[in-house]
């Protein structure tokens, strides 16, 4: 069972503002908490030229960060107080098409969650398709 059912859930416009505070560098990539709720988060980074590859295809490291930023905003969402230093251990990322140019969208949810540790999964696409630009796997260390 997910203890995190149980905890009181904070806003995405407040995970968003944490973010932010955090690590100013969501601010200049204009990242987005879209959504939270007890079992999920969504984040969208939008489109800029500056995130293409050669090929005019999205860069991993963008699509990394939008799946990185989903699955701490779920934490964050979940228990700031507690989780705000929470901390990826673990990142395993499948890119399984084409990024093509477009807003990077993230939804994570959680696979498992204990007192010291969460495992999370994302899918990561853009809006100019439909099917996944990638599947990300994650850990994060609770304090």
């Amino acid at each position: 069972m997910n203890t995190f059912t149980t905890q009181t859930l904070i806003s995405a416009a407040e995970v968003q503002k944490l973010i932010r505070v955090g690590l100013p560098v969501t601010d200049d990539q204009g990242l987005e908490v879209t959504a939270v709720s007890h079992d999920a988060a969504s984040v969208r980074i939008p489109y800029h030229p500056r995130q293409l590859r050669p090929g005019d295809s999205m860069s991993g490291p963008v699509l990394m960060a939008a799946a990185d930023a989903a699955m701490y905003a779920l934490l964050l969402a979940l228990g700031a107080d507690q989780n705000e230093m929470a901390l990826t251990s673990q990142f395993n990322c499948h890119f399984l098409a084409r990024a093509l140019p477009g807003d990077v969208i993230a939804d994570a949810r959680v696979l498992r969650q204990g007192r010291r540790m969460a495992v999370l999964q994302v899918e990561v696409r853009t809006t100019a398709r439909d099917d996944l630009a990638a599947l990300v796997t994650g850990t994060y260390v609770l304090p």
